[in-house]
């Protein structure tokens, strides 16, 4: 089964990493250099080990940057799927905090906001195709936290 790129998909994603190039440039600054800069970089920490985490627990071929299942994915509930449906974009939104954080711009904090909202819409274009593609989805969904295990 092949699935399209459709251009909402290729502007949502165009759009997240217009938003994380802004969050993260430059990245010298996201260097903690005193001690209250502690709990951002825990942050981009945690975002780092989340998204390393959930790349080693997909199948191969099953990795996208674009909402449309790949024609050689299979659905992976293990790993950090097994507590949110979409870990990767848990630890983008970790990283944008934890750069938001640790520059406190107002720049950073409206890039942060408007990354929610691109990739709430993109976790629901996606969620639609899976559950057309993976009858299984439905009860996956029924059953795991979006972004925040026991919350969304």
């Amino acid at each position: 089964m092949k699935t399209s790129t459709s251009p909402l998909s290729i502007a949502l994603v165009a759009a997240q990493f217009a938003l994380i190039a802004v969050l993260i440039s430059p990245a010298r600054t996201l260097l903690p250099t005193e001690l209250s800069d502690t709990p951002a970089t825990l942050l981009l920490l945690a975002s780092v080990v989340l998204a390393v985490w959930a790349l080693i627990s997909m199948r191969a071929g099953t990795f996208t940057v674009v909402p449309e299942p790949r024609s050689t994915a299979q659905l992976v509930t293990r790993g950090p799927y097994a507590r949110v449906r979409h870990p990767m974009y848990t630890a983008v939104l970790l990283g944008a905090l934890g750069a938001a954080l640790m520059r406190n711009s107002a720049i950073d904090w409206i890039a942060c906001v408007l990354l929610v909202v691109v990739l709430l819409l993109k976790i629901n274009r996606e969620e639609q195709l899976l559950m057309t593609r993976y009858p299984e989805y439905v009860d996956y969904r029924s059953r795991t936290a979006a972004l925040v295990p026991g919350c969304y």
